[in-house]
């Protein structure tokens, strides 16, 4: 499946990604904040992308001038996230290359793919979790409507061996909705 927004389109990955997707997950301002560590070769991008990418729902993150992958989104199902157990709720995960932070790109794909989840897949709840000191995330999850859940102050991270303090919060379909509705509306006035 392709979404499209007004500056993107999240796209699935294809192993010809590879080059372009270690170009950014070399950087440590992306992996490590994530929880997961900095790409050392064209071969990590390839395996996250044959691993953790290959999913029907990881999209690149592309704008649509280029199409190139810029980032990644992400609803993650079943044994793939440790936020649900529930059929009918999921997990959104992302990331953007640096050179993009603050231009409101990923707060514009996560409408896209939560509108998917919410009205295609028939969730009833979506979430999401970041970890202490990732402003970015914090700001993005709450400016398209994510309300705090609870803290877990003891999350292990294989991939770095660290433990780590993580927030979780989550969208219902209704919260959804009504954060739609209020955007509708604010545009309209």
């Amino acid at each position: 499946m392709i979404l499209q927004t007004e500056r993107l389109v999240l796209r699935p990955w294809k192993e010809a990604d590879a080059e372009e997707l270690y170009r950014w997950a070399k950087d440590p301002q992306i992996g490590p904040i994530a929880g997961w560590p900095a790409h050392r070769s064209i071969e990590d991008s390839k395996a996250m992308i044959t691993d953790q990418y290959a999913s029907p729902e990881a999209y690149a993150v592309c704008l649509k001038e280029n199409d190139l992958p810029i980032g990644c989104l992400s609803l993650k199902f079943g044994e793939d996230t440790d936020l649900t157990d529930a059929q009918d709720e999921c997990e959104i995960s992302a990331w953007l290359a640096p050179p993009y932070w603050g231009q409101g790109l990923i707060p514009e794909g996560c409408e896209a793919l939560l509108r998917h989840g919410f009205a295609d897949l028939g969730m009833k709840a979506i979430w999401a979790g970041y970890y202490d000191g990732n402003a970015k995330s914090v700001a993005c999850l709450k400016r398209i409507g994510f309300k705090d859940h609870h803290d877990d102050n003891n999350i292990f991270l294989p991939l770095l061996n660290e433990l780590r303090c993580g927030h979780i919060v989550v969208m219902t379909k209704s919260d959804w909705a009504e954060h739609n509705n209020a955007i509708d509306i604010s545009m309209s006035e």
